[in-house]
């Protein structure tokens, strides 16, 4: 009777630790399947001066030299000794052109940013009503082979950047064709992954909850950062066309936000990088602060607030 006795008991002990370990890294497993998401109402207020992420307050004009750049001055990533155009880092560069131009009125930075408008729109996919920013290398997320995102992978965090700055170009240009193409990018997100179509943007998880992906996969990572950024794109598009839908899908991303944070939280440590997998980064960390202080001034939900003291707190 022992032996049996034993087994039983060393099985138990298995699936609670089994159980402790999914409560501890907040596993994953939604599928992310549904199509229809909810909303809680938020009044979303302008974000002026250097309350946007992407406009901080230079005092001296942004450092190039850490750029590898084409000979028209397009910013391209190096990956594995292979040089691409990566959409984000295109953008993130444009972002700083463009905020440096309107600091100074020097062209040269605007005649910067407009290269890499040009250089999208050349690399941009045509998918229904909407444009993709593909990204043409493999990419291990995590460094992990079995996390593989093959060449022609697309990211939410990319498009979302990219809309940002389309929508950037146009209240500097008035230039209708940028508005265009700004609303082709937004129509992206309607790429819902429950609908079974290719190259999904988005997915509504079992509760309902709308989720941008930097990483689409089968079962969705939920990166942290790259979601808010990509709302980010979604907030900049709804301020420069008050578009009504494009304000219901940017509350339900920041209701999936305000549903789902503290998932992230480490008590006494850096913050998850993803539900999925249990990684931090210490940088990382910072920037889920700076992104909920974010959201406290686009919403002035005092919930966000509470969270990025919160993440300061613990690390």
């Amino acid at each position: 009777m022992g032996k049996p006795y034993s087994f039983a008991y060393l099985a138990l002990a298995i699936l609670l630790v089994l159980g402790c370990r999914k409560d501890t890294i907040k596993y994953q497993s939604d599928q992310c399947m549904n199509t229809n998401w909810t909303y809680e109402a938020f009044s979303i207020q302008p974000l002026l001066g250097a309350d946007h992420p992407y406009k901080p307050t230079y005092s001296v004009p942004p450092v190039s030299s850490g750029y590898l750049l084409d000979s028209l001055e397009v910013p391209v990533y190096k990956f594995e000794g292979v040089n691409y155009y990566h959409p984000v880092h295109m953008s993130q560069y444009a972002f700083k052109q463009l905020d440096w131009f309107s600091v100074s009125g020097d062209s040269a930075y605007f005649q910067r940013a407009l290269q890499v408008i040009v250089r999208l729109k050349k690399m941009a996919v045509s998918k229904d009503s909407s444009v993709l920013f593909l990204n043409h290398f493999d990419f291990e997320v995590h460094g992990s082979e079995h996390e593989l995102m093959e060449a022609g992978w697309v990211s939410a965090m990319a498009q979302g950047q990219a809309l940002s700055l389309f929508c950037w170009m146009y209240e500097h240009t008035n230039d209708p064709n940028l508005l265009i193409w700004a609303d082709k990018i937004y129509n992206s997100f309607y790429r819902v992954k429950g609908n079974g179509g290719s190259n999904w943007i988005s997915c509504v998880d079992e509760n309902g909850n709308i989720w941008m992906e930097e990483y689409p996969s089968e079962t969705p990572c939920f990166t942290l950062n790259g979601k808010i950024y990509a709302m980010i794109g979604l907030f900049d598009y709804y301020m420069a066309t008050g578009k009504v839908d494009a304000k219901n899908m940017l509350m339900g991303g920041i209701t999936t936000i305000k549903e789902n944070v503290h998932r992230y939280r480490r008590e006494n440590q850096s913050s998850l990088y993803c539900v999925k997998h249990n990684r931090s980064y210490e940088g990382y960390h910072q920037t889920h602060i700076n992104l909920m202080k974010t959201l406290f001034k686009m919403t002035t939900d005092s919930y966000f607030e509470e969270m990025a003291v919160t993440f300061e707190n613990d690390f």
